[in-house]
């Protein structure tokens, strides 16, 4: 089993093409061995702990591709997924006043997610040769 997303055209996008329009969107930077992940390491304090959280984030490959790839989850359906589980928190207000919004739970998956919908973009899963 695997996934694609795929253009409006139907086209299925590279998956380096996809992890580079990430990292810029996500503003990090692209490296050749490993799949962009939400923060870069200047995110993280010095030392060795800052280390370990930056090396142990996960990637947007391992998570989203892993739902369209194994529960065939849609855009739309990831969408939900993350709000779901955070339904108890949303619309409520924080410590500062803000009312929460799962753009403010998860900015960067929702910032990925809504651009693809709003790109065109569809997942799909797909079976390996």
């Amino acid at each position: 089993m695997g996934f694609q997303i795929r253009d409006t055209k139907g086209e299925a996008i590279a998956i380096n093409t996809l992890d580079k329009e990430i990292a810029v969107l996500w503003g990090v930077e692209c490296r050749p061995k490993r799949y962009a992940v939400r923060n870069n390491r200047d995110f993280y304090p010095e030392g060795i702990k800052g280390d370990f959280d930056f090396a142990s984030q996960s990637n947007w490959f391992d998570t989203i591709g892993y739902m369209i790839h194994a529960e065939g989850k849609s855009i739309q359906d990831l969408i939900d997924y993350y709000t779901d589980v955070m339904k108890e928190y949303l619309g409520k207000t924080d410590e500062d006043g803000s009312i929460i919004t799962i753009e403010i739970i998860y900015p960067k998956i929702m910032l990925l997610l809504n651009t693809w919908l709003n790109k065109g973009y569809t997942s799909h899963q797909v079976d390996s040769l």
